[in-house]
């Protein structure tokens, strides 16, 4: 019976040991993720983001009077659809958009945007 005891203890002592490595190297793992996550989120707020250009009506051209309202909704604008009782026209969405600076997120706009950016 001796031998059998101690071959038990000899496995819960490897077992035990085992354990202790696993949750020495996970820990590691978690103190290394953090620290690049840590990295990471000190360089995203460092950096500057870049503000979109004043709009005018001109770069509403491109988008529908439904995309404009899609807009102004994302944008949380109140009054996008009626004003004073009455219904508003295309022109007065855009209006509205330039009004609460939202910047005209078509297309053409942002590849304008782009193109100017990075020369």
């Amino acid at each position: 019976m001796s031998s059998i005891s101690e071959g038990l203890g000899h496995l819960i002592d490897r077992i035990v040991e085992n354990d202790r490595r696993h949750a020495r190297r996970t820990g590691e793992y978690i103190d290394a993720t953090r620290q690049v996550l840590n990295e990471a989120k000190q360089n995203s707020e460092s950096s500057p983001s870049i503000p979109l250009p004043a709009t005018s009506s001109g770069d509403f051209k491109g988008m529908t009077d439904s995309d404009i309202k899609k807009l102004l909704r994302a944008y949380g604008v109140k009054g996008y659809t009626q004003r004073d009782g009455k219904k508003l026209a295309r022109k007065d969405r855009v209006q509205l958009a330039i009004d609460n600076k939202i910047p005209a997120l078509s297309f053409g706009f942002l590849l304008d945007f782009y193109i100017k950016r990075q020369s």
